[in-house]
């Protein structure tokens, strides 16, 4: 009997997300993790049935978190201040970032933009659509009238694009959460300026 080293699942996770970030799952070569972690493709099945039973071990964790502060989020959320005080929501959207907001991981890219071919594959679309809705609603409490549902289709797209850009190019978690924490704010003010 085999006993399975934790070493080497971790040598084909690091390179399982390597491979799935350069080439997409779609495209990823079971053969090229195998040999880039060093081991067999026989060895591989000793710690995983097939690639997307790796994947979903690289994006379980990031999925979840991600999805607890999406649901604590909405629990939590608010209706938007009259009038506005952007110093107070600066100063609160600093607060939940740093404490709620997950430490995420490679995980969480790899399922926005790597993940065509896996059961995830519509978890871009279905988090957009999210984004969307909750801009509905806060635009919906503003001003109704001013409420255009294409054009907010259109900024929860280009939200969750700068946020990817921040989660891939910002490692250092205080680094990451003010860029967070102004990227939001970027939305709030332009959405506040478009329906005042």
């Amino acid at each position: 009997m085999q006993v399975k080293k934790s070493s080497v699942k971790e040598k084909i996770m690091i390179h399982g997300e390597i491979e799935f970030i350069e080439k997409g799952f779609d495209k990823a070569s079971l053969r090229q993790i195998v040999k880039a972690a060093g081991i067999t493709t026989g060895n591989f099945y000793n710690y995983f049935k097939n690639k997307e039973a790796l994947f979903d071990e690289l994006v379980k964790k990031d999925l979840q978190l991600f999805s607890d502060f999406i649901q604590g989020h909405n629990e939590d959320s608010s209706s938007m201040p009259t009038p506005i005080d952007y110093n107070h929501i600066r100063k609160h959207m600093l607060t939940v970032v740093e404490n709620f907001l997950p430490e995420f991981g490679g995980g969480l890219i790899l399922l926005l933009d790597h993940s065509k071919g896996t059961q995830y594959e519509a978890y871009k679309s279905e988090l957009i659509k999210e984004i969307g809705d909750h801009m509905r609603k806060h635009i919906g409490e503003m001003n109704p009238a001013k409420r255009n549902d294409a054009y907010v289709n259109i900024m929860a797209v280009q939200f969750l694009t700068g946020l990817t850009m921040i989660i891939k190019n910002y490692t250092d978690k205080k680094s990451r959460d003010l860029m967070i924490v102004e990227h939001i704010m970027f939305y709030i003010h332009g959405i506040t300026g478009l329906i005042s």
